[in-house]
């Protein structure tokens, strides 16, 4: 019984009938953050183009952090395999931060 359970489950997995898994990994052609200076409390624009030419793109996370804290996240909704995104970025005054703070943004 285990035998046959074992054969239709690796008679399942079968490469011929869906093509070998694809290895996807998007590629971030371009990303800027305007204004390049700013006050805690103002809004910042957020531009990238993300291509991935083997798979479908579905979300695009970015995060914005100073010394470490995170200070804004959030994520944008994709589709198609080449995007242009536009986003506002709101960035709170926060408590006991640092004047003149490095801040950094990643995606």
């Amino acid at each position: 019984m285990i035998t046959g359970i074992m054969l239709l489950l690796f008679a399942s997995c079968n490469d011929e009938e869906f093509g070998p898994r694809k290895e996807s990994t998007p590629v971030i052609v371009s990303a800027t953050v305007t204004p390049s200076s700013f006050t805690f409390g103002d809004t910042l624009t957020l531009s990238a183009e993300i291509i991935d030419p083997a798979t479908m793109l579905s979300n695009l996370f970015y995060e914005v952090s100073s010394n470490g804290n995170v200070i804004a996240s959030g994520n944008v909704s994709l589709s198609g395999d080449t995007a242009l995104v536009t986003t506002a970025v709101f960035v709170p005054l926060i408590k006991n931060q640092a004047d003149n703070a490095p801040v950094t943004v990643n995606l």
